[in-house]
């Protein structure tokens, strides 16, 4: 697999990295990112902005941590009432990177673990990450 310079400019702050998990952007995901259906974000620009590049070349596109992905299990699902209905929208993009960037410092495999991450920028949310894949 190839390994790839990215350079994510966020609302709060920049990082760079060199990643190897990744996925190659596909129609369905541009066509979930422009209709906003998991939600609006600045850092959705950046898949946009790439597909985009990249089609016009004949290259492909790819993406990490995306911003809005749904992950929940069905027991995190129940809200208490059976016409509500629980989406998942959090910072993932945030909540990935600095648990991987923690556990590399204490010699833990984010795979291995069980976690609870805090994303505290411009906006707030807390994840409960289970033994990520």
């Amino acid at each position: 697999m190839d390994k790839i310079l990215a350079i994510n400019t966020g609302n709060t702050s920049t990082k760079v990295g060199i990643f190897e998990d990744h996925k190659i952007l596909n129609q369905e995901m541009i066509d979930d990112l422009r209709s906003l259906k998991y939600g609006k974000h600045s850092s959705s620009l950046g898949a946009l902005i790439a597909y985009r590049i990249a089609s016009r070349y004949g290259k492909k596109a790819y993406i990490l941590d995306l911003v809005c992905v749904d992950e929940l299990e069905p027991i995190a699902r129940i809200t208490g009432h059976p016409k509500i209905h629980k989406v998942s929208v959090f910072h993932i993009l945030n909540q990935k990177s600095v648990a991987r960037r923690a556990l590399k410092e204490i010699g833990r495999r984010y795979e291995d673990l069980n976690l609870i991450v805090a994303h505290l920028g411009s906006g707030t949310s807390i994840g409960l990450h289970k033994k990520v894949k």
